[in-house]
Protein backbone atom coordinates (compact mmCIF):
# COMPACT_ATOMS: atom_id res chain seq x y z
CA UNK A 1 0.00 0.00 0.00
CA UNK A 2 3.07 2.41 0.79
CA UNK A 3 4.54 1.60 -2.62
CA UNK A 4 1.03 2.49 -4.43
CA UNK A 5 1.04 6.05 -2.36
CA UNK A 6 4.50 6.29 -3.47
CA UNK A 7 3.94 5.95 -6.80
CA UNK A 8 0.70 7.92 -6.95
CA UNK A 9 2.19 10.80 -5.19
CA UNK A 10 5.45 10.48 -7.45
CA UNK A 11 2.84 10.54 -10.63
CA UNK A 12 1.42 13.54 -8.84
CA UNK A 13 4.35 15.46 -8.46
CA UNK A 14 5.71 14.90 -12.07
CA UNK A 15 2.41 15.89 -13.36
CA UNK A 16 2.55 19.31 -11.63
CA UNK A 17 6.20 19.61 -12.19
CA UNK A 18 5.66 18.66 -16.49
CA UNK A 19 2.73 21.23 -16.10
CA UNK A 20 5.16 24.05 -14.57
CA UNK A 21 7.67 23.56 -16.91
CA UNK A 22 5.54 23.80 -20.10
CA UNK A 23 3.89 27.07 -19.03
CA UNK A 24 7.54 28.74 -18.23
CA UNK A 25 8.21 27.57 -21.79
CA UNK A 26 4.43 27.93 -23.40
CA UNK A 27 3.85 31.04 -25.45
CA UNK A 28 0.59 32.32 -25.23
CA UNK A 29 -1.16 34.91 -27.59
CA UNK A 30 -3.25 37.77 -26.95
CA UNK A 31 -5.14 38.90 -29.89
CA UNK A 32 -6.84 42.35 -29.62
CA UNK A 33 -9.53 43.87 -31.11
CA UNK A 34 -9.10 46.33 -34.32
CA UNK A 35 -10.25 49.65 -33.27
CA UNK A 36 -11.23 52.50 -35.24
CA UNK A 37 -12.89 55.38 -33.97
CA UNK A 38 -16.14 56.71 -36.18
CA UNK A 39 -15.85 58.73 -38.73
CA UNK A 40 -17.62 61.41 -37.09
CA UNK A 41 -15.84 60.78 -33.62
CA UNK A 42 -12.47 62.21 -35.76
CA UNK A 43 -13.97 64.70 -37.36
CA UNK A 44 -15.36 66.12 -34.05
CA UNK A 45 -11.74 65.42 -32.69
CA UNK A 46 -10.19 67.73 -35.28
CA UNK A 47 -12.93 70.49 -35.53
CA UNK A 48 -12.37 73.51 -33.53
CA UNK A 49 -8.63 72.46 -33.16
CA UNK A 50 -5.39 73.78 -34.78
CA UNK A 51 -3.81 71.62 -37.15
CA UNK A 52 -0.34 70.40 -37.07
CA UNK A 53 1.83 72.83 -38.46
CA UNK A 54 4.42 71.91 -41.13
CA UNK A 55 7.20 73.18 -43.14
CA UNK A 56 8.07 71.21 -46.12
CA UNK A 57 9.32 72.07 -49.62
CA UNK A 58 6.46 71.55 -52.38
CA UNK A 59 7.19 69.89 -55.47
CA UNK A 60 8.95 73.15 -57.10
CA UNK A 61 11.24 73.32 -54.00
CA UNK A 62 9.63 76.34 -52.60
CA UNK A 63 9.39 75.66 -48.73
CA UNK A 64 5.38 75.87 -47.52
CA UNK A 65 5.02 76.67 -43.70
CA UNK A 66 1.37 76.40 -42.47
CA UNK A 67 1.65 79.57 -40.42
CA UNK A 68 2.59 81.75 -43.11
CA UNK A 69 -1.15 81.56 -44.28
CA UNK A 70 -2.96 82.59 -41.24
CA UNK A 71 -5.15 85.66 -42.90
CA UNK A 72 -6.36 83.48 -45.55
CA UNK A 73 -8.45 80.36 -45.40
CA UNK A 74 -6.60 76.98 -45.97
CA UNK A 75 -7.63 73.96 -47.75
CA UNK A 76 -4.81 71.23 -46.71
CA UNK A 77 -6.49 68.34 -49.28
CA UNK A 78 -4.88 64.92 -48.73
CA UNK A 79 -4.83 62.55 -51.67
CA UNK A 80 -2.41 60.20 -53.49
CA UNK A 81 -2.22 59.53 -57.26
CA UNK A 82 -4.22 55.30 -56.99
CA UNK A 83 -7.19 57.30 -55.69
CA UNK A 84 -9.65 57.61 -58.70
CA UNK A 85 -11.52 60.21 -56.68
CA UNK A 86 -8.83 62.24 -55.83
CA UNK A 87 -8.19 62.35 -59.81
CA UNK A 88 -11.70 64.00 -60.60
CA UNK A 89 -10.95 66.61 -57.63
CA UNK A 90 -8.40 68.40 -59.49
CA UNK A 91 -11.05 70.68 -61.95
CA UNK A 92 -12.39 71.64 -59.00
CA UNK A 93 -9.58 72.78 -56.70
CA UNK A 94 -7.70 74.72 -59.77
CA UNK A 95 -11.05 76.70 -60.13
CA UNK A 96 -11.59 77.17 -55.84
CA UNK A 97 -7.62 78.25 -56.26
CA UNK A 98 -8.43 80.29 -59.12
CA UNK A 99 -11.81 82.43 -57.79
CA UNK A 100 -10.16 82.90 -54.55
CA UNK A 101 -6.86 83.20 -55.09
CA UNK A 102 -5.92 86.22 -52.24
CA UNK A 103 -8.06 84.76 -49.70
CA UNK A 104 -7.49 80.73 -50.57
CA UNK A 105 -4.55 78.84 -50.49
CA UNK A 106 -4.86 75.22 -51.33
CA UNK A 107 -2.29 72.54 -50.39
CA UNK A 108 -2.60 69.37 -51.36
CA UNK A 109 -0.47 66.75 -49.90
CA UNK A 110 0.29 63.76 -51.74
CA UNK A 111 2.19 60.77 -51.03
CA UNK A 112 4.29 59.97 -53.96
CA UNK A 113 7.96 61.01 -54.37
CA UNK A 114 8.89 65.04 -55.39
CA UNK A 115 9.41 63.47 -59.20
CA UNK A 116 6.34 62.25 -59.75
CA UNK A 117 4.14 64.38 -58.14
CA UNK A 118 5.82 67.01 -60.21
CA UNK A 119 4.87 64.89 -63.55
CA UNK A 120 1.64 64.66 -62.16
CA UNK A 121 1.09 68.60 -61.78
CA UNK A 122 2.85 69.60 -65.08
CA UNK A 123 0.32 67.07 -66.74
CA UNK A 124 -2.84 67.73 -65.34
CA UNK A 125 -2.06 71.76 -65.34
CA UNK A 126 -2.22 72.19 -61.65
CA UNK A 127 -2.20 75.59 -59.70
CA UNK A 128 -2.45 74.68 -56.64
CA UNK A 129 0.37 73.76 -54.03
CA UNK A 130 1.39 70.36 -54.11
CA UNK A 131 3.47 68.74 -51.02
CA UNK A 132 5.38 65.39 -51.63
CA UNK A 133 6.01 62.14 -49.25
CA UNK A 134 3.00 63.20 -47.32
CA UNK A 135 1.59 59.78 -45.74
CA UNK A 136 3.42 59.81 -42.26
CA UNK A 137 2.41 63.26 -42.06
CA UNK A 138 -1.69 61.94 -42.94
CA UNK A 139 -1.09 59.15 -40.85
CA UNK A 140 0.49 60.78 -38.09
CA UNK A 141 -1.25 64.16 -37.71
CA UNK A 142 -4.57 64.18 -40.33
CA UNK A 143 -6.74 61.12 -40.13
CA UNK A 144 -5.89 58.43 -42.66
CA UNK A 145 -8.32 56.20 -41.15
CA UNK A 146 -10.82 58.84 -42.63
CA UNK A 147 -9.62 57.77 -46.48
CA UNK A 148 -8.41 59.66 -49.60
CA UNK A 149 -9.36 62.23 -50.46
CA UNK A 150 -9.76 64.13 -47.02
CA UNK A 151 -10.02 67.76 -46.50
CA UNK A 152 -9.18 70.09 -43.66
CA UNK A 153 -10.91 73.39 -43.91
CA UNK A 154 -8.60 75.66 -41.49
CA UNK A 155 -9.89 79.54 -41.16
CA UNK A 156 -7.81 82.91 -41.49
CA UNK A 157 -6.96 82.45 -37.34
CA UNK A 158 -5.39 78.87 -38.06
CA UNK A 159 -8.26 76.95 -36.67
CA UNK A 160 -9.30 73.31 -38.34
CA UNK A 161 -13.36 74.51 -39.24
CA UNK A 162 -14.41 71.68 -40.92
CA UNK A 163 -13.32 68.15 -42.41
CA UNK A 164 -14.85 66.16 -45.30
CA UNK A 165 -13.80 62.51 -44.91
CA UNK A 166 -13.20 60.10 -48.05
CA UNK A 167 -17.12 59.62 -48.50
CA UNK A 168 -18.17 63.15 -48.90
CA UNK A 169 -16.13 63.25 -52.22
CA UNK A 170 -18.09 60.54 -53.77
CA UNK A 171 -19.94 62.73 -56.43
CA UNK A 172 -17.32 64.52 -58.27
CA UNK A 173 -19.51 66.63 -59.60
CA UNK A 174 -20.63 68.08 -57.01
CA UNK A 175 -17.15 68.86 -55.34
CA UNK A 176 -16.86 72.35 -56.75
CA UNK A 177 -19.78 73.68 -55.14
CA UNK A 178 -19.13 72.11 -51.76
CA UNK A 179 -15.81 73.80 -51.79
CA UNK A 180 -17.22 77.08 -52.37
CA UNK A 181 -19.87 76.82 -50.04
CA UNK A 182 -17.06 75.77 -47.67
CA UNK A 183 -15.13 78.69 -48.43
CA UNK A 184 -17.98 80.95 -48.27
CA UNK A 185 -19.63 79.42 -44.74
CA UNK A 186 -15.87 79.49 -43.03
CA UNK A 187 -15.37 83.10 -44.16
CA UNK A 188 -19.19 84.23 -43.30
CA UNK A 189 -18.06 83.44 -39.64
CA UNK A 190 -16.01 86.23 -38.93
Amino acid sequence: MKQILYLLLSLLAFAVNAQIEESETAIFEVKFEKFKPSTQDQIRAFEGTKPMQFMAPDVTGEEQYLLNYLGKTVFIYFFNTDCEICEKQTAALNLIQDQKIGDLKVIAIGDESQHDLLLYKKERGINYTILYNGKMLGEAAYGIEMGYPRLFVVDEFGVIQHVLPAEAFEDPDRTYLKLSNLFDLVNSNE
